[in-house]
């Protein structure tokens, strides 16, 4: 940073403290119990929002969602998306039909047999202009993909107290950048 004195012996910076890229702020939230759902419509996965104050306008959030595990029956196909308020976003544009409109996913787990033994992570980033400076909540939504079968997060279907069955964490961090 560079400053200039004045006559008075005034200290005035000429470059900004806080550098376009600077990481200004860093929020987490961490999911560890586990959620359920054969919703065919998005529904909150409950215990599962951060909230971020920017500090200005002009700042960007970068948003990191990591799903430890998801899962379902055997092809069920569990869709999430990503809400700022009641707003979805980063979501794709389905064009014409009945493709669904999501931020992220997983095409469906094959175990086995309809039971569900299998899941797999799922991660997904967004970089997103608010434009506000007050508390801005982030959240993840999740439905049902496919014939309402059950879906799950932190977990595997077919869930028995095996050392084969195990379960995860699912995180969110909202990260205030300078832009």
């Amino acid at each position: 940073m560079t400053v200039t004195i004045n006559g008075n012996g005034t200290i005035t910076p000429t470059s900004a403290v806080n550098p376009t890229g600077s990481v200004l702020q860093v929020v987490q939230t961490i999911k560890t119990d586990t959620f359920s759902t054969t919703s065919s419509t998005n529904v909150d996965i409950t215990g599962f929002s951060v909230a971020i104050t920017p500090s200005s306008t002009s700042s960007k959030i970068l948003v990191a969602v990591n799903m430890g595990i998801i899962s379902g029956r055997q092809n069920s196909y569990p869709f999430l998306t990503l809400l700022r308020g009641s707003t979805a976003v980063g979501v794709g544009t389905s064009g014409s039909g009945n493709r669904p409109n999501v931020s992220f996913g997983n095409f469906g787990f094959n175990g086995p047999s309809t039971l569900g033994l299998t899941g797999g992570a799922a991660s997904f980033q967004y970089l997103d202009s608010p434009n506000t400076t007050s508390s801005t909540t982030y959240k993840v939504q999740i439905n049902s993909g496919y014939n309402s079968y059950q879906v799950e997060v932190n977990r595997a279907n077919h869930d028995p107290d095996e050392s084969f069955s195990p379960r995860s964490a699912s995180t969110i961090i909202a990260m205030e950048v300078a832009a």
